[in-house]
């Protein structure tokens, strides 16, 4: 299976004993800050729009820092570890599970607690947000929990074959697929009700990663990474020489990247035909992570109780590496140019790195460990539930508001483009000019505007510069050079 041998082999040719060529040495990668959690570190951190960082840890609390390492706040009510990460809600909620067997909900902006709800066994997996709200979180006492942002159950749903370890991933269409740890891959639709099973052979501890056309990739303990059609058939399954416990990442372009506990990071086409493999060190659970140049960041034990961040471009070549005297099993994070990573000396690391990119680049696909590739929008079917709503000469529906001019953010928060989907709307913080204003955040670009009803003039707040603009209607916001915007000084 592989095309590269592990580091310091010799090569020994008609009795002479070659040295190897010459090759330039890999850069190395500094650390900018480390941040002591003063527990091991299984919890991948997400990170939400002002860069803070939310991650659990064996001191069993869960940690909130600032972009630069700088604490914010503890929320110490479970009892025991905090391997779950936590997914970050639209009513701005960390919600994660615990050793302790409950689900905890904390206000991020906080860490006061929100609500808890428990359940029968030991929480290790991290939650996925459905395109509803719906949050939901499986339980080594074998039961998938659909719970409201509320803390309410909706539904549970149970498998008769194992426990759930690993993390639910949400299709486009709301499909909540999920494995168990006796290797079956569970289809389920938005009610809660079973769809498929599908048997790999051997545990899966492993999350279920979804490309862009609904196919599912799943990793197995018998070192099998299997390729499932969004209909419940496999399509292919390619074998690495031991165990697959770390999830997958895809590419825009289709490739696929997974790790093995054989030491060995691969790419795959989407046929699952080997491209290149690469020595990495022993990969256990964390998983790679991927930015717009399809530049893989991954960690692996390299032995000595010694582990390797390695930096890899896209053809398989080390382009930076680090070393680090601790153990891992979190996987790694990209967010605003920085790479995240928990370790099991206890302490999060932030080095240089990138902005994540790919059909699924990241262990729960986004910097908000949401686990559904749409990012936070609802279900377009809820479009015709809004009233009223208007659409703007360049296509944007613009949900309306009650009364005068006051914008219901829980009953309207979204806006919709044909072309591009959905978008969220939140009262804004800065001061609106006249009634009808509403605040819109495109959660994929990361940009601010401030809209105003047509009564008023077409004002937008870029909240990045921060700058107000004047919009020259009839121009799409998704166009080369974006918006006809002109300054307002």
């Amino acid at each position: 299976m592989r095309s590269v041998l592990p580091p310091a082999v010799s090569l020994a040719l008609t009795g002479l004993l070659l040295s190897p060529p010459a090759v330039a040495q890999p850069a190395t990668l500094e650390p900018l800050w480390s941040y002591d959690a003063s527990g091991v570190i299984y919890s991948t951190p997400a990170v939400d729009s002002s860069g803070n960082l939310y991650f659990g840890g064996h001191d069993t609390r869960l940690h909130s820092l600032t972009a630069a390492g700088e604490l914010r706040w503890t929320f110490d009510k479970p009892t025991d570890w905090v391997e779950s990460s936590p997914a970050l809600t639209l009513s701005n909620l960390a919600v994660f599970g615990s050793w302790d067997g409950n689900i905890y909900a904390v206000h991020a902006s906080t860490g006061q607690p929100a609500w808890t709800y428990p359940t029968g066994g030991y929480i290790i997996g991290s939650p996925a947000i459905a395109p509803d709200g719906t949050l939901l979180i499986g339980s080594a006492d074998g039961f998938l929990y659909a719970l409201s942002d509320e803390g309410f159950l909706r539904w549970i749903y149970t498998t008769d074959s194992g426990e759930f370890e690993s993390s639910p991933a949400i299709a486009a269409d709301g499909t909540i697929y999920i494995a168990d740890t006796a290797g079956t891959l569970h289809a389920i639709d938005p009610s809660g009700l079973p769809l498929w099973t599908y048997s790999a052979g051997a545990g899966i501890y492993s999350s279920p990663t979804l490309a862009a056309d609904g196919t599912l990739y799943v990793g197995s303990e018998d070192g099998h990474l299997h390729a499932v059609h969004p209909d419940g058939y496999r399509l292919w399954k390619f074998r690495a020489d031991e165990g697959i416990d770390s999830s997958a990442v895809i590419a825009d372009d289709g490739r696929i990247f997974v790790a093995s506990r054989d030491g060995y990071l691969y790419a795959l086409d989407a046929q699952g035909i080997e491209q290149w493999d690469l020595f990495v060190g022993d990969v256990f659970y964390s998983s790679p992570a991927l930015d717009d140049t399809n530049t893989l960041y991954i960690m692996g034990y390299v032995g000595n109780g010694w582990s390797r961040l390695v930096q890899v471009d896209a053809g398989g070549e080390v382009l930076a590496e680090a070393f680090i005297a601790a153990f891992n099993d979190a996987s790694p994070v990209l967010a605003n140019g920085t790479l995240y990573l928990g370790m099991f000396d206890g302490r999060l690391y932030a080095f240089p790195g990138s902005d994540p990119a790919g059909a699924w680049p990241l262990f729960r696909h986004n910097t908000l460990n949401t686990g559904w590739p749409g990012g936070l929008y609802p279900d377009p079917d809820l479009r015709y539930a809004f009233w009223p709503y208007e659409r703007e000469a360049d296509g944007w529906f613009n949900v309306g508001w009650w009364g005068s001019g006051a914008f219901v953010g829980t009953a309207f928060p979204w806006t919709f483009h044909p072309d591009h989907g959905w978008g969220y709307v939140f009262a804004p913080e800065v001061s609106i000019r006249g009634a009808g204003g509403l605040w819109y955040f495109d959660l994929s670009g990361g940009l601010g505007w401030l809209w105003m009803s047509p009564v008023h003039p077409n004002t937008y707040f870029n909240a990045s510069l921060p700058k107000w603009f004047y919009h020259v209607p009839g121009s799409s916001v998704f166009s080369p050079g974006g918006r006809h915007l002109l300054p307002l000084d």
